[in-house]
């Protein structure tokens, strides 16, 4: 359930961009402006937190489901466990950019913003994709100093959308 809320946030992120951008304020909109304002607003207000709250919740969930000791019984030292949880956050991080990629070019397809060419959304959904992997390498180091902490994960939530919302 809890990548289903990273999916929800995603299309939060393009639903948001989309009030924004078909607000009647004067502004031209169309496409570059629209994946541009895509990744500004993924980058500040949903996807830190985001990808800190899916990664920490894998990482808690052994101590939550009281399976850590059950786990511990077999040689796995935590260090690999964590890494291995680690690199699956990063796999996330990027199915998450797809899925967002996928909710950009839905809503592009219905408001048919201006400019639209394919060489612009390959280089948009690149940038959406990469964008989505570097922040979570920027939040990386709040999800390992909180996954030490019983209930870390929310500190973690809390202190990625601080951060996002500081990058503004």
């Amino acid at each position: 359930h809890i990548l289903i809320s990273g999916i929800a946030l995603m299309l939060l992120t393009v639903v948001l961009t989309l009030f924004t951008s078909t607000a009647i304020d004067g502004s031209y909109w169309d496409f570059r402006n629209f994946i541009e304002q895509i990744i500004k607003n993924n980058m500040s207000m949903t996807f830190p937190m985001c990808i800190s709250l899916i990664t920490g919740y894998i990482i808690a969930r052994e101590v939550k489901d009281d399976t850590l000791k059950n786990i511990q019984v077999i040689s796995i030292p935590y260090r690999k466990m964590m890494t291995g949880k680690l690199i699956l956050g990063a796999l996330i991080a990027i199915l998450l950019g797809i899925i967002c990629v996928v909710f950009t070019l839905v809503a592009q397809a219905i408001i048919k913003f201006p400019g639209f060419t394919f060489d612009l959304a390959i280089k948009g959904s690149a940038q959406i994709i990469v964008n989505c992997f570097f922040l979570y390498l920027a939040v990386l180091p709040i999800i390992i100093i909180t996954s030490r902490f019983l209930g870390g994960h929310m500190l973690a939530v809390i202190i990625s959308l601080i951060y996002g919302y500081g990058g503004m």
